[in-house]
């Protein structure tokens, strides 16, 4: 009976031990199924240059392609950049790149981003650590078909340290992330100002004064009268 018991406790220690080590390791970071290849897309003919062996210029080539292309906003190549820098895989590894692909690809709405930036975000990988933001960011991907392994796991590993607090504002983060952007205002149109008309002249036969001549006005005055001799004073005897 008690050897019963000793195996008992030791296996219900076996599995906490498990359970434990399994919370606290790093999230994987995912990668896409690439789609159906088409190679008059340019983003398949530069991945076509990337995985050639032997060749750097063309692999060269083909990053340069994929750059491009992320400027454009393609967000397969936004996340495949993500993916290379942080897998240093065909260029050297570079974590701040790769977040900040993967930031890019996951506001465009690629769940694999989406994943993959939450596990560097709760791991600490190449960047901060922020179990908020990075819990939310997993719990978009879960929800946009991504694996939810490590949204589980994040979530197990904050509840057996008591953390709980963290999990509910991650999951107010996700709402926030998922709700659909607010459409900009549109600007009311100006009102067009009236076009200036000609005065309108007043109407006649108001009594009001004509008006002036072109030469200006002109009075006639009554002559002066011719001024009067004064009469000379008598003299005196």
């Amino acid at each position: 009976m008690l050897i019963r018991l000793l195996c008992s406790l030791f296996l219900t220690t076996c599995l906490q031990l498990r359970a434990a080590s399994v919370a606290d390791e790093k999230p994987v970071l995912v990668s896409t199924s690439g789609g159906t290849s088409d190679r008059d897309d340019p983003y398949f003919r530069a991945i076509d240059l990337l995985q050639t062996e032997g060749a750097p210029d063309a692999v060269a080539q083909g990053l340069l392609q994929l750059e491009q292309l992320a400027k454009e906003g393609d967000s397969r190549a936004l996340f495949r950049l993500g993916k290379l820098f942080a897998d240093g895989d065909r260029v050297p590894a570079d974590l701040t790149k790769a977040y900040h692909y993967y930031l890019q690809a996951a506001q465009a709405g690629v769940a694999e981003a989406q994943h993959n930036l939450g596990a560097m975000l709760v791991s600490g990988r190449g960047i901060k650590r922020d179990w908020v933001e990075g819990l939310a960011w997993l719990i978009v991907a879960s929800r946009n078909g991504a694996d939810s392994a490590s949204e589980n796991q994040t979530r197990a590993h904050l509840t057996q340290r008591r953390r709980t607090t963290l999990i509910e504002n991650a999951e107010k983060r996700a709402l926030e992330l998922m709700a659909p952007p607010s459409p900009t205002p549109t600007p009311s149109p100006t009102p067009a100002r009236p076009a200036l008309s000609a005065p309108v002249p007043p109407p006649s036969g108001l009594g009001l004064p004509a008006p002036l001549p072109p030469g200006g006005l002109s009075l006639a005055l009554p002559p002066l009268p011719s001024p009067t001799p004064s009469k000379a004073p008598p003299s005196n005897p």
